[in-house]
Parts: structure tokens; C-alpha cells; sequence
């Protein structure tokens, strides 16, 4: 680019030239990386098999319940995962995940992300000995986390990690370690921070409590749990799908 400047008054409209051109060169940094998303690898077996007997069907409200204690008993299993590929240069839009599930009323209930349990209901579709079918109801509680890891202007020498208290929580900023460790490799010690559920994590991400932030890396995790079903007709076999759907904003 070649600049034009008018001289003083005094030089009489006398023009000057800059001897060089001016250049501009630059490259695009990628703000809001792309978000890499699987399920719980044991996610499929743990949803497999879930038999019970007939008998242990508790009457309620009109309609035969199972808990499934043995099987619960077991423990939760990893749904929904993500985490960024490559850290963000500050957080913003694009970078935030939200995350919904299809209940059985077809709507999209979100994840809290804060690790609050939350009892969703989907629809589950039954057979009967017959070859009939009969339609209920799939309970389940799921438990989800936003994990947040950034390095901070003016500190050099740490890198700071956003995550909530518990399992769940410690769970999402694993996503962050396991996947991206090298990127904090020569920052420094973890500076953590263990947030309760009134603390909104995600606005990390969004760029909103965390001015100062750079490098921004995040995690989303989600574990399924307690388990029930609901019938007004026992089926001999059921089937249920747990339909998940990202969005990043």
C-alpha cells in the first residue's frame, strides 16, 4: 500500500511520496476451534441387557415401575464427550457447547453442565408376547460437567484450570489434560479452581468472566445413571433411543 501525504501549507500543495511501499501481511488464527465429540466407549454395553423379572414391577400412579437395582447398582457410564482440538486465542462465540436431549414429549432439554443431576424422561417402545406394541417411558439421571483451562495475561508462569467439584467435574477436566496436555507443557504449574454449581463455567468460554484469558481450551463430559422404565402394559422385550444434539455457540 502506497500512502499519499499532503505537506504542510508552506510547501505550496507540494506532494511527497513515502520511498517504500507499506505491506501488510497476516494470518487467520483460528478462534473457535473445532470441537472433537464421542461417546462413553463402554457407553453401548452398559445400555445392553437391561432384564429384569416381571414380579419386581412396583405399582405407580397406574403404571408398572422398574428400577433396576441390581444393574444401577453398577454404577454410571460416559455418555456425551467433547473437548476442543487446539486452544482458542481468547474465548468467545463459537467455543461454548450446548448440549440437549430429546425427551419423550420430542422436546430438547439441555444439559446443566454444572453437575446437578437432572431426571430425564424419553420414550421407550415395547413388544408384547404377542407381537404388539405398547409404549412407556425411559427415566434416566444424567450428571454433566463444562471444564475450562486457560493461560492468563500477565502470568506467565501458570496455567489455569476451571472445573467443578466432584467426579463429574474432575471427569471434564481430564478431557482437557488427556487430549491437549502438550499445550500447557512449558507454561508452568496448574492453577485449579474448583467451582460450585453457582458458578457458570460456560461463560468462561463465551468470554465473559474471564477478560484476561488466552489460550482457552474447554471440555464437556456427561454420565448416565439410574435407570428406570414405566409401563401401563408390561412388554416382554423394549427398546429406548437416547437422541443427544450439540450446538456451539
Amino acid at each position: 500500500m502506497m500512502f499519499f501525504v499532503s505537506a504542510p501549507s508552506m510547501a505550496k500543495n507540494t506532494q511527497f511520496i513515502l520511498p517504500n511501499d507499506m505491506q501488510f501481511t497476516g494470518t487467520v488464527i483460528n478462534t473457535a476451534p473445532n470441537w472433537m465429540w464421542q461417546v462413553g466407549p463402554a457407553a453401548n454395553a452398559w445400555a445392553s441387557n437391561w432384564d429384569i423379572n416381571s414380579a419386581e414391577g412396583i405399582e405407580r400412579n397406574g403404571e408398572t415401575v422398574f428400577t433396576y437395582n441390581e444393574r444401577n447398582s453398577k454404577g454410571r457410564t460416559a455418555f456425551v464427550q467433547g473437548y476442543t482440538k487446539t486452544p482458542a486465542a481468547t474465548g468467545g462465540a463459537g467455543l461454548a457447547p450446548i448440549v440437549s436431549i430429546t425427551s419423550v414429549d420430542g422436546k430438547g432439554i439441555v444439559l446443566n453442565g454444572n453437575t446437578t443431576p437432572q431426571r430425564i424422561d424419553i420414550a421407550a417402545t415395547g413388544r408384547l408376547y404377542g407381537g404388539a406394541t405398547t409404549f412407556g417411558v425411559l427415566s434416566l439421571v444424567i450428571e454433566s460437567s463444562i471444564a475450562a483451562s486457560y493461560k492468563k495475561a500477565g502470568d506467565a508462569s501458570h496455567w489455569y484450570m476451571e472445573n467443578y467439584k466432584g467426579s463429574i467435574g474432575w471427569a471434564a477436566a481430564s478431557l482437557i489434560i488427556e487430549n491437549d496436555g502438550n499445550s500447557y507443557a512449558n507454561v508452568g504449574p496448574m492453577k485449579a479452581m474448583y467451582r460450585d454449581v453457582s458458578y457458570d463455567i460456560l461463560s468462561v468460554l463465551q468470554g465473559k468472566s474471564e477478560p484476561n484469558a488466552h489460550t482457552v481450551m474447554g471440555a464437556f463430559t456427561s454420565h448416565l445413571g439410574k435407570v428406570e422404565t414405566r409401563w401401563t402394559t408390561v412388554p416382554q422385550t423394549w427398546n429406548a433411543a437416547l437422541i443427544a444434539q450439540v450446538k456451539i455457540q
